[in-house]
Protein backbone atom coordinates (compact mmCIF):
# COMPACT_ATOMS: atom_id res chain seq x y z
CA UNK A 1 0.00 0.00 0.00
CA UNK A 2 3.18 2.22 0.15
CA UNK A 3 2.25 2.97 -3.53
CA UNK A 4 -1.55 2.61 -2.51
CA UNK A 5 -1.17 -1.08 -3.86
CA UNK A 6 -2.06 -4.35 -2.16
CA UNK A 7 -1.79 -8.24 -3.24
CA UNK A 8 -4.86 -9.68 -4.69
CA UNK A 9 -6.29 -12.54 -2.06
CA UNK A 10 -6.13 -16.03 -3.24
CA UNK A 11 -9.54 -16.91 -3.10
CA UNK A 12 -9.67 -14.69 -7.31
CA UNK A 13 -6.32 -15.71 -7.65
CA UNK A 14 -5.46 -19.54 -6.62
CA UNK A 15 -2.25 -19.46 -8.42
CA UNK A 16 0.50 -18.58 -5.80
CA UNK A 17 2.96 -16.74 -8.48
CA UNK A 18 0.18 -14.60 -9.46
CA UNK A 19 -1.11 -13.97 -6.13
CA UNK A 20 2.50 -13.32 -5.23
CA UNK A 21 2.77 -10.47 -8.59
CA UNK A 22 -0.66 -9.06 -8.78
CA UNK A 23 -1.76 -6.05 -7.10
CA UNK A 24 -4.55 -4.03 -6.18
CA UNK A 25 -5.01 -0.63 -6.17
CA UNK A 26 -7.36 0.92 -2.92
CA UNK A 27 -9.87 2.40 -5.31
CA UNK A 28 -10.45 -1.52 -6.72
CA UNK A 29 -10.10 -2.63 -2.44
CA UNK A 30 -12.96 -0.71 -1.95
CA UNK A 31 -14.84 -1.50 -5.47
CA UNK A 32 -14.60 -5.70 -3.66
CA UNK A 33 -16.73 -4.08 -0.80
CA UNK A 34 -19.10 -1.92 -3.05
CA UNK A 35 -19.78 -5.42 -5.22
CA UNK A 36 -19.59 -7.64 -1.74
CA UNK A 37 -16.79 -9.49 -2.95
CA UNK A 38 -15.37 -10.18 0.64
CA UNK A 39 -14.45 -13.68 0.68
CA UNK A 40 -12.38 -13.43 3.27
CA UNK A 41 -14.64 -12.00 5.83
CA UNK A 42 -15.19 -14.91 8.13
CA UNK A 43 -18.63 -14.07 9.72
CA UNK A 44 -18.19 -16.70 12.61
CA UNK A 45 -14.88 -14.94 13.53
CA UNK A 46 -11.03 -16.91 13.28
CA UNK A 47 -11.51 -20.08 14.92
CA UNK A 48 -7.72 -20.28 16.17
CA UNK A 49 -7.67 -17.09 17.35
CA UNK A 50 -10.76 -18.21 19.51
CA UNK A 51 -8.85 -21.25 20.16
CA UNK A 52 -5.87 -19.36 21.54
CA UNK A 53 -7.56 -16.09 22.72
CA UNK A 54 -6.88 -16.95 26.46
CA UNK A 55 -3.10 -17.72 25.67
CA UNK A 56 -3.34 -13.88 23.51
CA UNK A 57 -4.64 -12.30 26.36
CA UNK A 58 -2.99 -13.74 29.02
CA UNK A 59 -5.48 -12.56 31.65
CA UNK A 60 -4.70 -9.07 31.08
CA UNK A 61 -7.29 -6.46 31.63
CA UNK A 62 -7.68 -3.06 29.52
CA UNK A 63 -5.68 -3.94 27.10
CA UNK A 64 -5.21 -2.00 24.18
CA UNK A 65 -6.00 -3.91 20.88
CA UNK A 66 -4.76 -2.79 17.27
CA UNK A 67 -6.63 -5.00 14.00
CA UNK A 68 -4.82 -3.78 10.77
CA UNK A 69 -7.00 -3.56 7.62
CA UNK A 70 -9.90 -4.33 9.71
CA UNK A 71 -12.98 -5.23 7.38
CA UNK A 72 -15.72 -5.90 9.98
CA UNK A 73 -13.55 -8.35 11.81
CA UNK A 74 -16.33 -9.80 14.20
CA UNK A 75 -13.35 -10.77 16.75
CA UNK A 76 -13.32 -6.37 17.12
CA UNK A 77 -16.28 -7.17 19.42
CA UNK A 78 -14.93 -10.58 21.31
CA UNK A 79 -11.98 -8.07 23.08
CA UNK A 80 -14.52 -4.70 23.29
CA UNK A 81 -16.97 -7.13 25.28
CA UNK A 82 -14.29 -8.86 27.32
CA UNK A 83 -13.34 -4.61 28.19
CA UNK A 84 -10.41 -3.88 26.11
CA UNK A 85 -9.87 -1.31 23.59
CA UNK A 86 -10.34 -2.02 19.81
CA UNK A 87 -8.43 0.54 17.52
CA UNK A 88 -8.72 -0.76 13.54
CA UNK A 89 -7.88 0.98 10.46
CA UNK A 90 -9.55 0.26 7.39
CA UNK A 91 -9.21 1.75 3.49
CA UNK A 92 -13.12 0.80 3.10
CA UNK A 93 -15.70 3.26 5.16
CA UNK A 94 -18.47 1.24 3.93
CA UNK A 95 -17.06 -2.24 5.41
CA UNK A 96 -16.48 0.04 8.89
CA UNK A 97 -20.24 1.31 8.90
CA UNK A 98 -21.35 -2.22 8.18
CA UNK A 99 -19.23 -3.79 11.28
CA UNK A 100 -21.30 -0.74 13.82
CA UNK A 101 -24.67 -1.77 11.80
CA UNK A 102 -24.15 -5.44 12.25
CA UNK A 103 -22.95 -5.48 15.50
CA UNK A 104 -26.27 -3.13 16.36
CA UNK A 105 -23.45 -0.55 17.90
CA UNK A 106 -24.01 3.25 17.45
CA UNK A 107 -21.42 5.51 16.84
CA UNK A 108 -20.15 9.09 15.83
CA UNK A 109 -17.53 10.09 13.04
CA UNK A 110 -15.06 13.01 12.56
CA UNK A 111 -12.17 13.61 10.26
CA UNK A 112 -8.73 13.64 11.28
CA UNK A 113 -7.00 16.78 10.88
CA UNK A 114 -3.50 14.92 10.59
CA UNK A 115 -4.42 12.83 7.37
CA UNK A 116 -6.25 14.70 4.56
CA UNK A 117 -9.59 12.46 3.71
CA UNK A 118 -9.76 10.90 6.75
CA UNK A 119 -12.01 10.05 9.33
CA UNK A 120 -12.57 8.12 12.53
CA UNK A 121 -15.65 6.21 13.64
CA UNK A 122 -15.93 5.45 17.72
CA UNK A 123 -18.65 3.45 19.16
CA UNK A 124 -20.79 5.37 21.88
CA UNK A 125 -19.43 3.32 24.38
CA UNK A 126 -16.00 4.37 23.52
CA UNK A 127 -13.84 1.68 23.50
CA UNK A 128 -13.65 0.99 19.73
CA UNK A 129 -12.39 3.19 17.24
CA UNK A 130 -11.94 2.65 13.41
CA UNK A 131 -9.92 4.59 11.57
CA UNK A 132 -10.68 4.96 7.62
CA UNK A 133 -7.38 5.59 6.03
CA UNK A 134 -4.70 4.01 4.44
CA UNK A 135 -2.68 1.84 6.74
CA UNK A 136 0.42 3.66 5.95
CA UNK A 137 -0.94 7.00 6.73
CA UNK A 138 -2.03 5.97 10.18
CA UNK A 139 1.23 6.95 12.00
CA UNK A 140 0.31 10.66 11.30
CA UNK A 141 -2.75 10.38 13.67
CA UNK A 142 -0.76 9.72 16.95
CA UNK A 143 -3.27 6.81 17.93
CA UNK A 144 -0.69 5.41 20.91
CA UNK A 145 0.90 2.28 21.64
CA UNK A 146 -0.70 -1.13 21.89
CA UNK A 147 -0.51 -4.27 23.86
CA UNK A 148 -1.92 -6.47 21.58
CA UNK A 149 -1.97 -7.03 17.60
CA UNK A 150 -4.20 -9.47 16.21
CA UNK A 151 -3.44 -9.57 12.33
CA UNK A 152 -5.77 -11.55 9.99
CA UNK A 153 -4.61 -11.54 7.07
CA UNK A 154 -2.97 -7.81 6.82
CA UNK A 155 0.46 -8.72 6.50
CA UNK A 156 -0.12 -10.65 3.07
CA UNK A 157 -2.83 -8.66 2.36
CA UNK A 158 0.05 -5.52 1.33
CA UNK A 159 2.28 -4.96 -1.46
CA UNK A 160 5.48 -7.72 -0.92
CA UNK A 161 7.59 -4.54 -1.46
CA UNK A 162 5.84 -2.97 1.36
CA UNK A 163 6.36 -6.23 2.97
CA UNK A 164 9.82 -6.57 2.96
CA UNK A 165 11.05 -3.31 3.03
CA UNK A 166 11.21 -3.57 6.94
CA UNK A 167 11.74 -6.47 9.22
CA UNK A 168 10.51 -7.72 12.62
CA UNK A 169 14.06 -6.18 13.70
CA UNK A 170 14.93 -3.38 16.02
CA UNK A 171 15.60 0.05 14.78
CA UNK A 172 19.74 -0.27 16.21
CA UNK A 173 22.70 -1.26 15.05
CA UNK A 174 23.38 -3.29 12.39
CA UNK A 175 19.95 -2.54 10.48
CA UNK A 176 21.16 0.63 8.69
CA UNK A 177 17.78 0.18 6.21
CA UNK A 178 16.06 3.65 5.54
CA UNK A 179 12.75 4.78 6.29
CA UNK A 180 12.94 7.70 4.27
CA UNK A 181 12.65 7.41 0.09
CA UNK A 182 15.28 9.11 -2.53
CA UNK A 183 14.76 13.21 -1.97
CA UNK A 184 11.61 14.10 -3.42
CA UNK A 185 12.97 17.64 -4.91
CA UNK A 186 15.24 20.11 -3.62
CA UNK A 187 14.69 24.43 -3.74
CA UNK A 188 16.97 27.20 -3.20
CA UNK A 189 20.69 26.98 -4.85
CA UNK A 190 23.22 29.25 -4.65
CA UNK A 191 22.14 32.54 -5.43
CA UNK A 192 18.57 32.34 -4.35
CA UNK A 193 20.27 31.27 -0.69
CA UNK A 194 23.69 31.92 0.69
CA UNK A 195 25.32 29.87 3.18
CA UNK A 196 21.72 29.26 5.14
CA UNK A 197 21.78 28.58 8.95
CA UNK A 198 18.07 28.02 9.71
CA UNK A 199 14.72 26.68 8.95
CA UNK A 200 10.93 26.37 9.98
CA UNK A 201 7.78 26.14 8.41
CA UNK A 202 4.81 28.26 8.63
CA UNK A 203 1.97 26.12 10.11
CA UNK A 204 -0.89 28.07 8.62
CA UNK A 205 -0.10 28.42 5.29
CA UNK A 206 2.73 25.55 4.63
CA UNK A 207 5.05 27.84 3.58
CA UNK A 208 9.28 27.17 4.15
CA UNK A 209 10.98 29.91 6.11
CA UNK A 210 14.93 30.21 5.45
CA UNK A 211 17.53 32.63 6.95
CA UNK A 212 20.61 32.77 5.43
CA UNK A 213 23.58 35.35 4.03
CA UNK A 214 22.15 37.38 1.22
CA UNK A 215 21.21 40.89 1.06
CA UNK A 216 17.59 40.35 2.31
CA UNK A 217 18.19 37.75 5.06
CA UNK A 218 15.20 36.06 5.32
CA UNK A 219 13.18 33.84 2.03
CA UNK A 220 9.51 32.66 2.08
CA UNK A 221 9.53 29.99 -0.14
CA UNK A 222 5.81 28.26 -1.23
CA UNK A 223 5.26 24.67 -1.08
CA UNK A 224 6.58 23.92 -4.90
CA UNK A 225 9.61 26.20 -3.79
CA UNK A 226 8.98 29.06 -5.33
CA UNK A 227 10.10 32.35 -3.47
CA UNK A 228 6.89 33.68 -2.67
CA UNK A 229 8.70 36.55 -1.10
CA UNK A 230 11.68 38.22 1.05
CA UNK A 231 12.70 40.78 3.71
CA UNK A 232 15.26 41.24 6.41
CA UNK A 233 17.41 43.71 5.14
CA UNK A 234 21.28 43.27 5.70
CA UNK A 235 22.38 45.88 7.61
CA UNK A 236 23.32 47.94 11.15
CA UNK A 237 19.72 49.61 12.01
CA UNK A 238 17.76 48.41 14.86
CA UNK A 239 15.26 46.35 12.56
CA UNK A 240 18.04 44.94 9.71
CA UNK A 241 19.02 41.22 10.28
CA UNK A 242 23.17 41.18 10.87
CA UNK A 243 24.19 37.45 11.10
CA UNK A 244 20.57 35.40 11.72
CA UNK A 245 21.29 31.99 13.19
CA UNK A 246 18.07 30.33 13.36
CA UNK A 247 14.36 30.96 13.05
CA UNK A 248 10.60 29.91 13.70
CA UNK A 249 7.22 30.62 12.98
CA UNK A 250 4.75 31.23 15.42
CA UNK A 251 1.42 29.64 15.44
CA UNK A 252 -0.34 33.18 14.43
CA UNK A 253 2.40 33.19 11.57
CA UNK A 254 5.06 35.68 13.07
CA UNK A 255 8.93 35.05 12.28
CA UNK A 256 11.06 35.08 15.19
CA UNK A 257 14.96 35.00 14.07
CA UNK A 258 17.77 34.97 16.49
CA UNK A 259 20.93 37.92 15.51
CA UNK A 260 24.26 37.01 16.40
CA UNK A 261 25.24 40.17 15.04
CA UNK A 262 24.18 42.45 17.90
CA UNK A 263 22.73 39.66 20.10
CA UNK A 264 18.96 40.10 19.98
CA UNK A 265 15.79 38.30 18.91
CA UNK A 266 13.53 40.18 16.24
CA UNK A 267 9.96 39.54 15.87
CA UNK A 268 8.48 40.13 12.36
CA UNK A 269 5.11 39.57 11.12
CA UNK A 270 4.83 37.31 8.24
CA UNK A 271 5.16 39.84 5.37
CA UNK A 272 8.33 41.42 7.04
CA UNK A 273 6.58 44.40 9.01
CA UNK A 274 9.03 44.81 12.41
CA UNK A 275 7.53 44.18 15.35
CA UNK A 276 9.63 43.66 18.29
CA UNK A 277 12.92 44.06 18.29
CA UNK A 278 14.84 42.43 22.08
CA UNK A 279 18.47 43.16 22.40
CA UNK A 280 20.57 43.24 25.81
CA UNK A 281 17.87 40.25 26.89
CA UNK A 282 20.80 37.19 25.95
CA UNK A 283 24.77 36.67 25.73
CA UNK A 284 24.47 34.70 22.24
CA UNK A 285 21.28 33.98 21.20
CA UNK A 286 20.99 30.90 18.97
CA UNK A 287 18.44 28.41 18.78
CA UNK A 288 14.61 29.44 18.61
CA UNK A 289 11.42 27.06 18.42
CA UNK A 290 7.76 27.80 18.86
CA UNK A 291 6.36 25.75 21.51
CA UNK A 292 2.44 24.46 20.99
CA UNK A 293 1.03 27.22 23.60
CA UNK A 294 2.75 29.78 21.21
CA UNK A 295 5.76 30.60 23.34
CA UNK A 296 9.14 30.83 22.07
CA UNK A 297 11.79 29.11 23.24
CA UNK A 298 15.46 30.57 22.69
CA UNK A 299 18.82 28.88 23.64
CA UNK A 300 21.55 31.32 25.14
CA UNK A 301 24.97 30.05 23.70
CA UNK A 302 27.47 31.95 25.68
CA UNK A 303 25.10 32.16 29.36
CA UNK A 304 24.66 28.35 28.79
CA UNK A 305 20.74 28.87 29.71
CA UNK A 306 17.16 27.82 28.07
CA UNK A 307 14.57 30.38 28.30
CA UNK A 308 10.58 30.97 27.35
CA UNK A 309 8.98 33.85 26.43
CA UNK A 310 5.39 34.97 26.14
CA UNK A 311 5.09 37.96 23.73
CA UNK A 312 1.59 39.38 22.70
CA UNK A 313 2.99 39.10 19.34
CA UNK A 314 0.39 41.66 17.31
CA UNK A 315 1.08 44.06 19.75
CA UNK A 316 4.80 43.37 19.61
CA UNK A 317 5.01 43.17 23.44
CA UNK A 318 7.50 40.73 25.47
CA UNK A 319 4.94 39.68 28.57
CA UNK A 320 7.03 37.60 30.40
CA UNK A 321 10.52 35.72 30.51
CA UNK A 322 11.22 32.34 32.44
CA UNK A 323 14.68 30.95 32.44
CA UNK A 324 14.19 27.41 32.04
CA UNK A 325 17.80 26.02 31.98
CA UNK A 326 20.84 27.92 33.84
CA UNK A 327 23.76 24.83 33.82
CA UNK A 328 23.69 23.65 29.79
CA UNK A 329 26.94 23.74 27.99
CA UNK A 330 27.02 26.14 25.19
CA UNK A 331 23.32 25.34 23.80
CA UNK A 332 22.26 25.75 20.40
CA UNK A 333 19.62 23.70 18.73
CA UNK A 334 16.49 23.29 20.59
CA UNK A 335 13.12 21.84 19.37
CA UNK A 336 9.51 21.13 20.77
CA UNK A 337 7.47 17.62 20.68
CA UNK A 338 4.16 18.83 20.11
CA UNK A 339 3.12 15.64 21.05
CA UNK A 340 4.38 15.25 24.55
CA UNK A 341 5.65 18.54 24.71
CA UNK A 342 9.44 17.31 25.44
CA UNK A 343 12.50 19.96 24.74
CA UNK A 344 15.29 18.62 23.11
CA UNK A 345 18.22 20.95 23.61
CA UNK A 346 21.93 20.22 21.84
CA UNK A 347 24.92 21.47 23.33
CA UNK A 348 28.48 21.75 21.68
CA UNK A 349 30.10 21.58 25.00
CA UNK A 350 34.01 22.92 25.33
CA UNK A 351 37.35 21.70 26.25
CA UNK A 352 40.11 19.25 25.40
CA UNK A 353 38.88 17.22 22.65
CA UNK A 354 35.49 18.32 22.39
CA UNK A 355 35.96 20.36 19.45
CA UNK A 356 33.16 17.80 17.70
CA UNK A 357 31.55 16.28 20.63
CA UNK A 358 27.78 17.06 20.53
CA UNK A 359 25.24 16.00 23.22
CA UNK A 360 21.40 15.65 22.82
CA UNK A 361 19.59 16.50 26.17
CA UNK A 362 15.94 15.59 26.44
CA UNK A 363 13.38 17.33 29.16
CA UNK A 364 10.10 16.23 29.84
CA UNK A 365 7.32 19.36 29.58
CA UNK A 366 8.25 19.85 33.43
CA UNK A 367 11.62 20.01 32.38
CA UNK A 368 12.87 17.01 33.84
CA UNK A 369 15.98 15.47 32.37
CA UNK A 370 14.57 11.95 30.80
CA UNK A 371 17.14 11.45 28.16
CA UNK A 372 20.73 12.17 27.20
CA UNK A 373 23.24 10.93 24.68
CA UNK A 374 26.94 12.31 23.57
CA UNK A 375 29.07 11.53 20.28
CA UNK A 376 30.72 8.85 21.79
CA UNK A 377 27.43 7.31 22.86
CA UNK A 378 26.15 7.32 19.84
CA UNK A 379 29.40 6.47 18.38
CA UNK A 380 29.09 2.87 19.90
CA UNK A 381 26.14 2.02 17.70
CA UNK A 382 27.35 3.93 14.29
CA UNK A 383 30.34 3.15 12.11
CA UNK A 384 31.40 7.14 12.31
CA UNK A 385 31.92 9.91 14.62
CA UNK A 386 28.40 11.83 14.91
CA UNK A 387 28.55 15.40 14.98
CA UNK A 388 24.61 16.63 15.63
CA UNK A 389 24.49 20.15 13.92
CA UNK A 390 20.14 20.05 14.39
CA UNK A 391 17.55 18.52 16.46
CA UNK A 392 13.84 17.60 16.23
CA UNK A 393 11.22 15.31 16.98
CA UNK A 394 9.24 13.58 14.18
CA UNK A 395 5.36 13.27 14.63
CA UNK A 396 5.93 10.17 16.68
CA UNK A 397 8.16 12.23 19.43
CA UNK A 398 11.13 10.37 18.17
CA UNK A 399 14.40 12.58 18.62
CA UNK A 400 16.13 13.09 15.09
CA UNK A 401 19.37 14.89 14.58
CA UNK A 402 21.42 15.91 11.35
CA UNK A 403 25.27 14.75 11.66
CA UNK A 404 27.64 16.94 9.30
CA UNK A 405 30.56 14.48 9.78
CA UNK A 406 28.67 11.45 7.86
CA UNK A 407 26.87 13.84 6.50
CA UNK A 408 23.43 12.01 7.66
CA UNK A 409 20.14 12.49 9.43
CA UNK A 410 19.91 10.19 12.03
CA UNK A 411 16.63 9.01 14.47
CA UNK A 412 17.73 8.63 18.28
CA UNK A 413 13.98 7.12 19.14
CA UNK A 414 12.31 8.08 21.94
CA UNK A 415 14.26 9.70 25.11
CA UNK A 416 13.14 6.91 27.02
CA UNK A 417 14.74 4.30 24.95
CA UNK A 418 18.19 6.08 24.07
CA UNK A 419 20.37 5.04 22.03
CA UNK A 420 18.11 3.65 19.63
CA UNK A 421 19.85 4.83 16.22
CA UNK A 422 18.43 4.01 12.95
CA UNK A 423 19.84 6.16 9.86
CA UNK A 424 16.95 8.11 7.76
CA UNK A 425 19.25 9.69 5.24
CA UNK A 426 22.49 8.73 4.42
CA UNK A 427 23.34 9.94 1.14
CA UNK A 428 22.69 13.65 -0.89
CA UNK A 429 23.45 15.28 1.62
CA UNK A 430 26.72 18.10 2.36
CA UNK A 431 26.32 19.90 5.61
CA UNK A 432 23.15 19.84 7.01
CA UNK A 433 22.41 22.34 9.66
CA UNK A 434 18.36 22.51 10.36
CA UNK A 435 15.63 19.55 10.04
CA UNK A 436 11.68 19.95 10.55
CA UNK A 437 8.72 17.54 9.57
CA UNK A 438 5.66 19.19 7.93
CA UNK A 439 2.28 17.85 8.37
CA UNK A 440 2.08 15.38 5.91
CA UNK A 441 5.73 14.15 7.34
CA UNK A 442 7.56 15.20 4.68
CA UNK A 443 11.18 15.65 6.37
CA UNK A 444 12.75 19.30 5.13
CA UNK A 445 16.70 19.30 5.80
CA UNK A 446 18.66 22.52 5.14
CA UNK A 447 21.98 21.72 3.57
CA UNK A 448 24.35 24.61 4.06
CA UNK A 449 27.22 23.60 1.69
CA UNK A 450 24.82 22.85 -1.01
CA UNK A 451 22.52 25.97 -0.08
CA UNK A 452 19.15 24.54 -0.56
CA UNK A 453 16.44 22.62 1.15
CA UNK A 454 15.63 19.01 0.67
CA UNK A 455 12.56 17.13 1.06
CA UNK A 456 12.22 13.72 1.26
CA UNK A 457 8.74 11.47 1.78
CA UNK A 458 8.70 9.60 5.11
CA UNK A 459 8.18 5.50 3.65
CA UNK A 460 6.97 3.59 6.23
CA UNK A 461 7.33 -0.18 5.87
CA UNK A 462 4.30 -2.52 7.30
CA UNK A 463 6.35 -4.16 9.78
CA UNK A 464 7.94 -0.94 11.17
CA UNK A 465 4.40 0.66 11.19
CA UNK A 466 3.23 -2.58 13.47
CA UNK A 467 6.69 -1.78 15.86
CA UNK A 468 6.08 1.60 16.17
CA UNK A 469 2.72 0.77 17.48
CA UNK A 470 4.05 -1.67 20.24
CA UNK A 471 4.10 -1.30 24.12
CA UNK A 472 7.18 -3.16 26.41
CA UNK A 473 5.51 -6.57 26.49
CA UNK A 474 3.13 -6.50 23.69
CA UNK A 475 1.86 -9.63 21.67
CA UNK A 476 1.22 -9.52 18.23
CA UNK A 477 -0.87 -13.28 16.64
CA UNK A 478 -0.85 -13.28 13.01
CA UNK A 479 -2.41 -15.63 10.38
CA UNK A 480 -0.86 -16.53 7.37
CA UNK A 481 -1.31 -18.92 4.34
CA UNK A 482 2.05 -18.73 2.43
CA UNK A 483 3.99 -16.39 4.10
CA UNK A 484 6.63 -17.47 6.85
CA UNK A 485 7.56 -14.72 9.11
CA UNK A 486 10.14 -16.83 10.53
CA UNK A 487 12.29 -15.97 7.71
CA UNK A 488 12.48 -11.87 8.72
CA UNK A 489 13.18 -12.31 12.19
CA UNK A 490 15.13 -9.62 13.58
CA UNK A 491 16.97 -8.59 16.62
CA UNK A 492 13.49 -7.91 18.76
CA UNK A 493 11.04 -10.45 17.89
CA UNK A 494 10.52 -13.75 19.14
CA UNK A 495 8.52 -15.45 16.11
CA UNK A 496 6.82 -19.10 17.61
CA UNK A 497 4.11 -20.85 15.05
CA UNK A 498 1.61 -21.71 17.36
CA UNK A 499 -0.32 -24.21 15.35
CA UNK A 500 -0.91 -24.92 11.28
CA UNK A 501 -3.99 -26.33 9.60
CA UNK A 502 -5.33 -27.06 6.47
CA UNK A 503 -8.10 -25.57 5.52
CA UNK A 504 -8.89 -27.34 2.13
CA UNK A 505 -12.27 -27.46 0.78
CA UNK A 506 -14.03 -28.93 -2.14
CA UNK A 507 -14.25 -25.89 -4.10
CA UNK A 508 -10.22 -25.52 -3.83
CA UNK A 509 -10.18 -28.37 -6.15
CA UNK A 510 -11.09 -26.44 -8.80
CA UNK A 511 -8.07 -24.30 -8.06
CA UNK A 512 -5.55 -27.42 -8.94
CA UNK A 513 -4.66 -27.68 -5.40
CA UNK A 514 -4.68 -30.44 -2.65
CA UNK A 515 -3.93 -28.40 0.35
CA UNK A 516 -3.93 -25.08 1.59
CA UNK A 517 -1.93 -24.52 4.97
CA UNK A 518 -3.05 -21.60 7.85
CA UNK A 519 -0.73 -21.42 10.43
CA UNK A 520 -0.77 -18.66 13.33
CA UNK A 521 2.52 -17.46 14.60
CA UNK A 522 3.32 -15.38 17.97
CA UNK A 523 5.04 -12.95 17.88
CA UNK A 524 6.54 -11.51 21.09
CA UNK A 525 9.39 -8.87 22.30
CA UNK A 526 12.79 -10.50 23.17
Amino acid sequence: MGDTRAVLDSEEYPNTEVQKNRVLTLEEWQEKWVNHKIGFHQEQGHQLLKKYLDTFLKGEKALRVFFPLCGKAVEMKWFADRGHSVVGVEISELGIREFFMEQNLSYSEQQIMEIPGAKIFKSSSGNISLYCCNLFDLPRANIGKFDRIWDRGALVAVNPSDRKRNRFSSPVTGNFRSSIQQIRHAFGGWGTLVNPTGLALCPKTGRVVVVHDGKRRVKVFDSGGGCAHQFGEKGDAAQDLRYPLDVTVTNDCHVVVTDAGDRSLKVFDFFGQIKLVLGGHFCLPWGVETTPQNGVLVTDAEAGSLHLLEVDFPEGILRRTERLQAHLRRPRGVAVSWLTGAIAVLEHPLGPGACSSTTVKVFSATMQLIGQVDSFGLSLFFPSMITASAVAFDHQGNVVVADTSSPAVLCLGKPEEFPVLKPIITHGLSHPVALTFTKESSLLVLDSAAHSVKVYKVDWGYSEVMLSLRRPGFQYLLSVFSYDPTKHAGSVCNIQCLEEVDVFEERHKSWGIDQIIERLYLVTEK
